[in-house]
């Protein structure tokens, strides 16, 4: 009995060693391929992601999200850039998962040009949002997110879904998918992303 207890300790201890609990400490930089649906039709754009966060204390963290794509075709050019700033609060849940809320500034800016004739607009506005990261296994890391954002008086649903998998501590691929929904506009934005993560 003494033995079979004994054993029972070590393989909980065991367990208790190899649970990992995400980095909040990381920068990704990605490709985007971005479809825009508006009421006169779709375009697809392409880009580059750069986003990051660094811990403050065992449950506070800054961060940053920073997208810019653009599309060329037929002697026009379109370009759009957002960009997300703020702070947040994360808990562990269990030993491999925590929870986060977030509170941030929003920047869109919308430019173009084509005929001779260009145009750009920005605004900028706030965020809240809630979200998980859970690493499944010591290598494979699933995240979610959901954001409320209103930018010039428009409520805005922004979902995220991302999976990474950690070839080191400090190395790791992903892929992930954004939607953004305007409510009062006829306009969808949706992204997917390739990301390279440093980790430290």
């Amino acid at each position: 009995m003494k033995k079979s207890i004994l054993a029972l300790a070590l393989i909980t201890a065991s367990s208790a060693a190899t649970a990992q609990s995400p980095n909040w400490n990381k920068l990704d930089v990605s490709y985007l391929d971005t479809d825009i649906d508006v009421n006169i039709g779709e375009a697809s754009f392409d880009g580059f992601g750069l986003n990051g966060s660094v811990a403050l204390s065992d449950n506070w963290m800054l961060f940053g999200d920073y997208k810019a794509v653009s599309e060329d075709a037929n002697g026009a050019s379109a370009d759009l850039d957002m960009f997300s700033a703020g702070a947040g609060f994360y808990q562990s849940v269990s030993d491999n998962t925590d929870m986060f809320a977030t509170a941030s500034v929003e920047r869109l800016e919308v430019s173009g040009s084509g005929g001779g004739i260009s145009a750009s607009d920005g605004e900028t506005g706030f965020g809240l949002g809630v979200g998980v990261r859970s690493m499944l296994t010591t290598s494979f890391e699933l995240g979610g997110k959901v954001d409320y954002v209103n930018i010039d008086s428009e409520d805005i649903v922004r979902a995220q879904v991302n999976a990474f998998y950690y070839f080191t501590d400090n190395i790791s691929v992903g892929l992930g998918y954004e939607m953004y929904r305007p409510s009062d506009a006829d306009l969808d934005i949706d992204t997917l992303g390739a990301s390279f993560r440093y980790a430290f």
